[in-house]
């Protein structure tokens, strides 16, 4: 069994652009980004999970490409990746192959379509390759977020991983899970007796939810 003692759910914080809080964590994740390459896309401590949690057999869904993608696939066996974006998509590729990483990846270039679609958009739908419960790890980033969560609830093996980028856009963890927009409510509603790991670097934050 995995386990994730020693990491505390980190209160996020609202920050201004311009004070002198935002201008010394920036300048504290310009130098992280320095001296770590390939893992800036995330806040450090959940990176610093993810690197102790993820296991060379794991294999994982991700919606949105970039240096996350290299990162994983360093240390997974498997990742099917979802980008919308061409010029993204054949950059991320091209690094793939140039550090002999592609076989790890199937890599998918799909439009997001019309931004009002959720479950039915193929953007989200390519998880339904997946066999119920089998991934140990789901990524989200780029377009139609709440979708691409709960598309991947039943994808997601007991005891994986749903992890949400820049979570602090769309979600806030006070004691309980709860957001300002809409079309979170259906996420808000099945992710909320899950396991949560909340972290920060001054500017942005990463959750991590534990399927039950």
């Amino acid at each position: 069994m995995r386990h994730i003692q020693g990491y505390r759910a980190l209160a996020m914080s609202s920050v201004r652009p311009y004070t002198p809080h935002y201008i010394k964590s920036r300048a504290r994740q310009m130098l992280y980004e320095l001296g770590h390459r390939h893992s800036h896309w995330l806040c450090p401590d959940a990176l610093r999970f993810l690197d102790g949690w993820l296991a060379p057999t794991d294999i994982g869904f991700q919606w949105g490409s970039g240096d996350g993608t290299l990162w994983l696939a360093q240390r997974v066996q498997h990742i099917t990746c979802i980008e919308h974006d061409p010029a993204r998509a054949q950059e991320i590729q091209a690094q793939l192959e140039a550090e002999e990483l592609s076989e790890r990846v199937s890599y998918h270039l799909e439009s997001h379509g019309n931004a009002m679609e959720n479950l039915d958009a193929a953007y989200v739908r390519m998880i339904e390759h997946a066999t119920d419960y089998s991934l140990d790890f789901c990524f989200v980033a780029g377009p139609l977020r709440p979708a691409c969560c709960l598309a991947s609830i039943l994808k997601l093996k007991y005891g994986g991983l749903l992890v949400l980028e820049d979570a602090g856009r769309y979600l806030s963890h006070n004691g309980e899970l709860t957001t300002a927009k809409a079309d979170w409510d259906s996420v808000i509603w099945h992710l909320a007796p899950w396991r949560q790991i909340w972290t920060t670097n001054g500017l942005s934050e990463t959750a991590i939810f534990v399927k039950p």
